[in-house]
């Protein structure tokens, strides 16, 4: 009785596939574990999206960028795109986080831009 192919599962370079999961983790650890694992499927409160805020002001000066609030809700397009992924931080057209601040991930790209 065979329980798995012979052949490899993936044919294709696996390279990719261990990259996307990588970076999949790394969402994981940086949103919902600071906050712990108990808010899947829930919003982040008002307090959790002020504390982005806050942190993102704390951040400003160093990294001089500027901030801009957007309430997706007040657009049809935003809100199919981002659904349940807000608040999220966008640099241009880049995301880089959602729900709760990546401040080693802002700051990577700050400072790498």
């Amino acid at each position: 009785m065979d329980l798995a192919a012979a052949e490899p599962a993936w044919t294709w370079p696996v390279d990719n596939h261990v990259e996307r999961l990588v970076e999949a983790l790394r969402e994981v650890n940086q949103t919902l574990i600071p906050e712990g694992l108990h808010v899947v499927g829930e919003a982040p409160s008002r307090e959790q999206r002020i504390d982005m805020l806050q942190a993102l002001a704390r951040l400003q000066p160093a990294l001089d960028f500027e901030v801009t609030v957007v309430d997706v809700d007040d657009d049809k397009e935003l809100a199919a795109r981002y659904g349940d992924r807000v608040p999220v931080l966008l640099a241009g057209d880049k995301e880089l986080c959602c729900h709760f601040l990546d401040e080693d991930g802002l700051s990577e790209y700050y400072r790498g831009s």
